[in-house]
């Protein structure tokens, strides 16, 4: 018999194979980035040379950015690490904290990027983000919080 089958979809299958691949890849990302770039410049010689008034790398922006970057990150890693567990769970939580890892993410990118701006030595140089980081989050955030709201597997899915 041929036709549609009056089963609902449910489950991991579909798109979320790909959801489960980018919230791991998103973790390990922020994780390394968090761990080998952040955490290091927080203390010691690095951020002496880029805080210090004098200081060829010296610029007044250097402390409010990595201090956003730091915290900004945390945060990130703390949704993304709960959206997760909550996935595996199949907890109806999930769909509020991937929405609001999306969401979160297009603001802290913003800000970065902003704060980039606002130092005229680091906007000078292009150091730090490009506005096509920005733009690609909000495009990956169009296209995915639409599909966590709408989705018959999604909604079938985290029930719990």
């Amino acid at each position: 018999m041929a036709g549609k089958s009056s089963l609902p979809v449910k489950g991991f299958g579909g798109w979320l194979i790909l959801v489960q691949i980018v919230l791991w890849l998103s973790f390990a990302g922020t994780a390394m980035h968090f761990l080998v770039d952040l955490l290091p410049i927080q203390s010691g010689e690095k951020w002496l040379w880029l805080t210090t008034p004098g200081s060829p790398a010296y610029d007044p922006m250097w402390k409010t950015i990595i201090r956003f970057e730091v915290y900004g990150n945390l945060a990130l890693l703390l949704l993304l690490a709960l959206s997760i567990i909550c996935f595996y769970k199949q907890k109806r939580m999930f769909i509020s904290l991937i929405i609001a890892y999306l969401i979160a993410i297009i603001i802290v990118t913003i800000v970065a990027y902003g704060l980039v701006q606002a130092s005229d030595m680091l906007a000078a140089q292009r150091t730090g983000m490009s506005s096509r980081k920005v733009m690609q989050n909000i495009a990956t955030s169009a296209v995915l919080i639409p599909y966590f709201i709408k989705s018959a597997r999604v909604k079938n899915t985290f029930v719990k």
